[in-house]
């Protein structure tokens, strides 16, 4: 006969119902081994529910310190370091163009603010397509180029670390002392001058527009004069050659030259600045056109590189003019 599931269960229980009836009561433990297991049992209770609070204090003060270091990394990625550092000025900003960074601590990059003035520890750098033109305390106009960069080191040092700068001392004040540029070739320095200093890893090229630039130090220094443009090489040998002060080399220069305010001077003034912006001379075609010029007086304010300036300046009197390789000729 088959046996199904309930009639199996029914003989399970007749089993143990005859196995309890002959087992005999079990003898409870003494009360010392009673009390060492009960002691036992409760110090164990204790040390787990020590391990879970634990766990709970880590992990809320794991949270809480990712949620503070979120902050901190937040804070410090949009934070943006104040451009100024104590000491005195050494520049402002004359002018200009594209975007223009600051670093006045290592890591501590920013864009330049507008109207802001720079002390000595500041590192200045452009980008492509972006240029600046500063005043400098002792007068200098200092341009850097695109791709460039430059430390503020004090009123009389810069140090070029990449790119090109254009020092025009025309206006400087601090005639016995230069303003001196560091490069890996030695600093570089000048008599009354207007030039270029180049620096591309280690080599050193400066352009001369006028007077005469002295580079190294001592007895072991170099001079480039006006019209010369002098190569070092990174092995110490250097080279000269001729070249002209105006033109394709320079025109970057005149891209950011400072603005020059037109209203209530001159027409001889103002054609003045675009020669000497552009390393050309002016002349005049009869006595008449320079009358014409010193007498021409000028309103409002124009804010153009040097020759486009002059062209549209030229339209509002009875004056023109013709570029002719190095030379401005004014005609009445």
């Amino acid at each position: 006969m088959n046996i199904t599931e309930n009639d199996q269960s029914g003989n399970d229980d007749k089993a143990l119902e005859a196995l309890f009836r002959h087992a005999s009561t079990r003898k409870r433990a003494p009360l010392e081994v009673e009390t060492e297991v009960r002691e036992e049992l409760h110090s164990e209770w204790q040390a787990l529910t020590r391990r879970r609070r634990i766990r709970r204090h880590v992990g809320g003060w794991a949270i809480a310190a990712s949620v503070v270091l979120a902050l901190f990394i937040s804070v410090n990625q949009f934070r943006q370091p104040d451009p100024a550092i104590n000491g005195p000025v050494l520049a402002t900003v004359d002018k200009r163009a594209g975007d223009i960074f600051i670093q006045n601590a290592p890591g501590e990059t920013s864009r330049l603010p507008a109207d802001v003035q720079l002390h000595a520890g500041s590192e200045l750098s452009t980008i492509k397509d972006a240029r600046i033109a500063l005043a400098w305390v002792s007068g200098e106009s200092l341009r850097m180029d695109e791709n460039s960069r430059v430390s503020l080191i004090s009123n009389t040092e810069i140090s070029l670390l990449s790119g090109k700068i254009y020092i025009d001392s025309a206006g400087s004040g601090n005639q016995g002392r230069a303003l001196i540029i560091n490069t890996p070739s030695g600093p570089v320095s000048h008599i009354g001058t207007r030039y270029i200093t180049t620096v591309s890893g280690d080599e050193v090229t400066v352009s001369v527009r006028e007077g005469k630039v002295s580079i190294g130090s001592g007895d072991g220094a170099t001079i480039a004069v006006q019209g010369q443009r002098l190569h070092l090489a990174d092995n110490g040998q250097h080279s000269a050659t001729a070249i002209p002060i105006y033109g394709e080399e320079w025109q970057w220069t005149e891209l950011i030259a400072p603005q020059f305010n037109v209203d209530g001077r001159t027409m001889r003034e103002f054609l003045d600045w675009v020669g000497h912006e552009t390393g050309r001379k002016i002349e005049y075609a009869s006595a008449q056109s320079e009358l014409a010029a010193a007498q021409t007086r000028m309103h409002g304010n124009i804010d153009l590189e040097p020759l486009r300036a002059m062209e549209l300046m030229l339209q509002t009197s009875d004056l023109t003019a013709v570029v002719n390789e190095g030379v401005i000729l004014v005609s009445h």
